[in-house]
């Protein structure tokens, strides 16, 4: 493989491609100078390229590696673009969940609230019922004891009266057997 300098005209090529003007005030036109170099540096690659094979592939191997590498920078850009999208989709896919999550809680919070309060008032209201039925029960074990009391007594009552009946009475009985008796006069016979 001949080098850039071996090839026909490779170094005067490349001196006439590394052109460089010094910049001057009232000097050139810049665009008409960077056209104008533009012009020869393609008509030298176009002579390279008739002059030899090998420059020919060279060339356009340089071509295709430009391209290729230009496509490639193309295809990281996108794919990081393509990324840096996915990460913030991810991101706010994930920060609507999370928000999502704690409205879901928050509501949860505030049924399962709800759910203990209504509970609690359906216990107290539980409670105060059997405390009234506890309370009637007990009105009604009083007033039955009263009663009872009452039945007593008067029972006792009664066995006292029937006790002084039966005393007055025993008593009577034994009067009327201990007292004498009356006996008829008999007539006499006179």
């Amino acid at each position: 493989m001949a080098s850039d300098n071996q090839a026909p005209g490779g170094r005067a090529a490349q001196t006439a491609r590394d052109v460089d003007f010094p910049l001057a005030l009232r000097g050139y036109d810049r665009d008409a100078v960077d056209r104008y170099v533009e012009e020869v540096n393609q008509a030298i690659a176009e002579l390279e390229i008739s002059s030899s094979p090998q420059s020919a592939v060279r060339h356009a191997l340089e071509q295709v590696s430009e391209e290729t590498s230009g496509l490639l920078q193309r295809a990281h850009e996108t794919a990081d673009e393509i990324t840096v999208r996915s990460r913030a989709q991810a991101d706010d896919r994930l920060q609507r969940a999370q928000s999502e999550a704690e409205e879901v809680r928050d509501v949860a919070a505030r049924e399962a609230e709800e759910i203990r309060a209504k509970v609690k008032l359906e216990v107290e209201q539980l409670r105060a019922d059997a405390q009234a039925r506890v309370d009637a029960l007990q009105r009604n074990a009083d007033t039955i004891a009263r009663e009872r009391r009452r039945l007593l007594d008067e029972v006792e009552a009664m066995a006292g009266r029937l006790a002084e009946f039966v005393r007055e009475e025993a008593a009577r009985i034994a009067s009327e057997q201990t007292e004498p008796q009356q006996t008829e006069p008999q007539p006499d016979g006179d």
